[in-house]
């Protein structure tokens, strides 16, 4: 009986072995932390990577020896321990007829039990809680076996084969980690304090970044401060001094004929007779349909920091700067030469005056609130706009998201102003 004991725990053991095996081929362990050891020489980190490169071949392996793992202790079954109990349980008279049965279902039970217990679910807990010392260990042995059951492999792979072209399956490579399944890990990594509330923000913006187009962080065509080429350097630089840019767009007859932009530092040492035509740079034009990381790209191999952006019928749609971009990313950029500028929203009795163009992600960080524009809009007035379906006029109010928002100014046909208060439980 004894024998029958040690050899079924050398079984569950070894089930155990294959267990974690086969939970080290599907890939628990990262395989970025396996290159970086493998560069620095570590051989085991060389043979671990081949079998996440070969999971399929090494799963057969895997899966040999647990069939013939399993195979042994149904052959043993732990008859001498039957054997051995059945008299024993034999001595009770009320038991006798079913000594053997009970003996049977005993020992088959306390075989699954520990089998289930130490022979998968501790050895695959292990190979989870300490993927990479589990895959750095197994991964020697697991090359030997793979060897030495080539053959049986190869069979059993061929079979595989044949029998998924024969139900007409077909193999679909799918990307090993999406971007939602980075997204979900980064804000889990959040949500438990492993990337500060920062980190977080910066990747989230970098995934928003691939999908966002170029209205959603242009200068829109109204708000665009340009100068005909005809302007003296003088008026081109004082209002330069007084805006605090320093590129500015130059056009010709108006604004749809953009010709160039200038530099203020070019016009420093101009005489005060000459006319912007003089010193105008070339000027990239940028579809308005493309995407941020394409603009980018335009902008950064031409060696550009501006660019027009054109719409389908190519009239000027607005004014985009490589910073434009980059702030997306990093948040506003201010250096040395940045004018030193506040806050446009004002805040008065309980209610805040906010410039129609304010952007509509700085209200939502104000507001606490989430605004669901789906990218049908950018700004607080564009917000009201939608809400209302209409050019409003001034008194024209919305409520929603537990404030209310007013149009108090208007210039022509644009919103210039709005005040935003918290709705009360009255409030209509």
């Amino acid at each position: 009986m004894l024998s029958d004991i040690l050899l079924i725990s050398v079984l569950i053991l070894l089930n155990g072995f294959f267990a974690a095996a086969e939970e080290m081929a599907l890939l628990t362990v990262r395989k970025m932390r396996l290159k970086t050891l493998s560069e620095n020489g570590d051989q085991r980190a060389d043979m671990a990577l081949h079998i996440q490169d070969n999971p399929g071949d090494f799963l057969s392996t895997v899966q040999i020896g647990i069939t013939l793992v399993g195979t042994a202790a149904s052959a043993i079954g732990g008859v001498g321990i039957v054997r051995f109990l059945a008299p024993q349980i034999a001595r009770f008279p009320m038991l006798e007829p079913y000594a053997e049965g009970i003996a049977l279902t005993g020992v088959i039970l306390l075989i699954a039990y520990f089998t289930l217990v130490f022979g998968e679910l501790v050895p695959k807990r292990l190979a989870l809680l300490n993927a990479e010392k589990i895959s750095l260990t197994l991964s020697a042995p697991l090359n030997i076996l793979s060897r030495i059951t080539y053959l049986p492999m190869r069979f059993l792979s061929g079979s595989t084969e044949w029998a998924l072209k024969l139900i007409g399956a077909k193999e679909q490579r799918l990307p090993s980690t999406s971007p939602e399944e980075i997204e979900m890990l980064v804000k889990q990594g959040a949500a438990e304090g492993v990337i500060q509330s920062s980190e977080e923000k910066l990747i989230s913006s970098i995934f928003d970044y691939t999908t966002r187009r170029l209205y959603d962080v242009m200068t829109p065509r109204t708000a665009i401060i340009a100068f005909d080429e005809k302007t003296l350097t003088p008026v081109a630089l004082e209002v330069a001094k007084r805006i605090g840019y320093s590129r500015y767009p130059v056009y010709r007859d108006n604004i749809d004929q953009t010709i160039g932009f200038v530099h203020i530092k070019d016009l420093i040492w101009a005489s005060e007779s000459a006319n912007l035509s003089q010193y105008y740079r070339p000027i990239r034009f940028i579809p308005s349909n493309s995407t941020l990381p394409g603009a980018f790209d335009t902008l950064t191999e031409t060696g550009s920091q501006i660019a027009i952006v054109v719409d389908e019928f190519g009239g000027t749609h607005g004014l985009l700067t490589l910073e434009d971009l980059l702030e997306e990313i990093v948040g506003e950029i201010e250096d040395e030469h940045s004018p030193v500028t506040r806050s446009s929203v004002q805040e008065a009795e309980g209610e805040w005056f906010v410039p129609g163009q304010t952007s509509i992600l700085e209200i939502s960080d104000l507001l606490k609130v989430k605004f669901q524009s789906k990218g049908k809009y950018k700004t607080i007035a564009g917000f009201i706009m939608k809400e209302l379906g209409f050019i409003p006029v001034e008194g024209d109010q919305i409520q929603k998201y537990g404030y209310i928002f007013k149009v108090r100014k208007r210039e022509n046909l644009r919103i210039a102003e709005v005040g935003v208060t918290r709705a009360t439980v009255n409030s209509k």
